[in-house]
């Protein structure tokens, strides 16, 4: 847990301000500072907007080319499973692929005879020795949740804006929910505080959740509800807050490199790359925000 807090700082705080000020460095040393009668105003700001566009047209591109959103996604809902339920949020995480059918049955098929084969977790042993499903869903879960831009579901389900992964998640929660068998620790994690003697005595007899009362049917279904909002809020929000951060200082990278190229410009000097730290972000963020709508009108 506090793994995660330290790395999203360090990811989201401290670097962007460490290439910030890398950057403004160089531009003082590198490039020289003309006098102030020297400076074309509209020249200067045009290079500015033009390189807070050229900054988010880089992360566009690269959003496109490559799976970033996928990886970022499948690493929150691995987090946000884990905070969900102190810290051991695998097996829902598990259970989660394969209430979304992400995952052939032919491979949790393998997953299931290594574990039979080589069982190297004592505790899933304990919890459930009389089955092997908890097990596969905890190897499951660690696989998807690991730290690599490499792997499964990246350019699948999780590659997918927040909204639509939302609804997908959402889906499999309604799935779990009526099935009840097999997806105990997903409710569970969907549903922080049920303990798990309750979620089984709310069931009838080798019946699914939704047989239940109304009033208690009523209570799982919207705190479940009410959980996938909330990771569907942190999903958009994070993600916008990388992109920005990112723009900030690839802004400040694409003005440094445009004034090393063209030196006989007055208006590319220390002064620009300085300007386009300090105001080409606006104008990236403002051509994100223009690319989104065109995209939403697209869909």
């Amino acid at each position: 847990m506090r793994q995660a807090h330290f790395e999203r700082w360090i990811f989201s705080g401290v670097l962007p301000v460490a290439f910030a000020v890398c950057i403004a460095v160089t531009a003082v040393i590198a490039l020289p500072q003309p006098s102030v009668g020297s400076i074309r105003v509209g020249q200067l700001a045009a290079s500015v907007v033009l390189s807070g566009v050229a900054a988010m047209v880089l992360i566009e591109t690269a959003k496109r080319l490559l799976p970033l959103r996928g990886a970022y996604n499948r690493r929150q809902v691995a987090l946000w499973m884990d905070e969900r339920v102190g810290g051991k949020g695998a097996p829902a995480m598990g259970q989660l692929i394969r209430a979304m059918d992400l995952m052939p049955s032919e491979s949790i098929r393998s997953i299931a005879q290594t574990v039979r084969e080589h069982p190297k977790d004592s505790e899933s042993r304990e919890d459930n020795a009389s089955s092997l499903q908890q097990p596969v869903d905890l190897e499951v879960g660690h696989r998807w949740r690991r730290v690599l831009f490499p792997g499964p579901g990246v350019g699948g389900a999780f590659n997918l804006p927040a909204e639509q992964l939302s609804a997908q998640i959402a889906a499999a929660a309604e799935r779990a929910s009526r099935e009840g068998q097999g997806y105990e620790d997903l409710i569970l994690a969907l549903c922080p505080g049920l303990q798990r003697k309750d979620l089984r005595s709310l069931k009838q007899k080798d019946g699914p959740i939704s047989s239940v009362s109304r009033d208690v049917a009523a209570d799982v279904a919207y705190r479940i509800a009410a959980a996938i909002d909330q990771l569907q809020i942190r999903l958009a929000g994070r993600w916008r807050h990388y992109l920005q951060v990112t723009a900030w200082w690839l802004t400040g990278l694409v003005a440094l490199a445009w004034a090393l190229a063209d030196r006989g410009s007055a208006a590319h000097s220390a002064t620009f790359v300085l300007a386009a730290l300090v105001f080409g972000a606006f104008f990236a963020w403002l051509a994100r925000d223009v690319a989104a709508v065109v995209e939403r009108l697209r869909r």
